[in-house]
């Protein structure tokens, strides 16, 4: 150690520096400190019951994530919405809106006798990556009858059209089907892919629409007004007095064939020529018309039934 005041070095434990006399003040010296060694952390112990919260919280994150994909990619099963029954998979997403019974207004589009046609309005989605093209003749309609109709060429359907990837497009289609049956799925399958919306019991409303009112008014003994034309032996010439509604939005043709007239003995007649009708020359939409259709008959019979088919609406009203 040095003097504190001229400097020079003194001897350790010197009351005094013997150079020029200044007292020493003779302190104790503390080593430096040191940093204690950090303590070793005690790890709390974790039982299996602790684990227990965090292993269940992952596995329902699991299935949940497994759940999602399967739905992506493999059709979750057909589902009802706001706009219908949806059924998808990893390619297509289909939607079926509605199904119901169709009746064209065009005499050349009506299915046959003991069938009836359905009209199915839907819409798909692509959900590939690749563009597709889609068809109306792609679709089937399977039935109660387990057979599976394929679309009517007789009626207006949706273009065939490319639909890109993650494109939506409306669809519709008929199909003539038997009466008595009734719509249970609706597949789209274009030989690569394919997809099938189940379609509950009660979906399809098969109701016709009505497009022709009938009432009948009167039914009276009528006379051709010529001698050469007269009723077979046993027969009686019949007029029937009818009101007819025109409810379709267009013209409807009033041609006097399209009247029949069933009669208790079971016969079903159609008009005769020998009367002369009086029918208007077609019918405006919405307008009423008053009609008489001869028929003869056997005169030991009496009319049960007047049947109205213009191809667009079949009317029988019981008399």
């Amino acid at each position: 150690m040095n003097c504190p005041k001229c400097g020079l070095p003194v001897e350790p434990g010197t009351a005094f520096c013997t150079n020029c006399g200044q007292a020493i003040n003779v302190q104790e010296q503390s080593p430096p400190p040191t940093s204690p060694a950090p303590a070793a952390s005690a790890k709390p112990a974790r039982s299996g019951r602790n684990m227990l919260p965090i292993i269940a919280v992952i596995a329902v994150v699991a299935v949940v994530a497994i759940a999602a994909i399967a739905l992506a990619l493999g059709g979750g099963g057909s589902k009802a919405g706001d706009d219908g029954i949806t059924n998808s998979n990893s390619h297509l997403s289909m939607t079926v809106n509605s199904a119901n019974g169709y009746l064209s207004t065009e005499p050349y589009a009506q299915a046959d006798e003991g069938n009836l046609l359905v009209m199915i309005y839907a819409n798909l989605t692509n959900r590939d990556s690749t563009s597709k093209w889609i068809s109306p003749f792609y679709l089937k309609l399977t039935c109660s009858d387990d057979i599976a109709y394929e679309t009517s060429m007789m009626v207006d359907t949706f273009d065939s059209t490319q639909l890109s990837k993650n494109e939506k497009m409306d669809m519709y289609a008929a199909f003539e089907i038997p009466e008595g049956v009734t719509p249970k799925a609706l597949t789209y399958d274009d030989g690569t892919n394919s997809i099938t919306v189940d379609l509950p019991s009660g979906f399809a409303d098969l109701t016709l629409p009505v497009y022709v009112n009938l009432e009948v008014v009167s039914i009276t003994d009528a006379d051709s007004g010529y001698i050469s034309f007269q009723p077979e032996e046993g027969n009686k010439f019949v007029n029937v007095t009818v009101k007819l509604t025109n409810l379709m939005g267009k013209l409807l043709d009033t041609e006097v064939y399209h009247f029949k007239l069933a009669t208790a003995d079971g016969q079903v007649h159609n008009p005769t020529i020998w009367v002369n009708p009086i029918i208007p020359d077609g019918l405006q939409p919405g307008a009423q018309a008053t009609m008489v259709i001869p028929f003869e008959i056997s005169v030991d019979t009496t009319p049960t039934q007047l049947q109205y088919n213009n191809f667009m609406s079949r009317t029988n009203v019981n008399i």
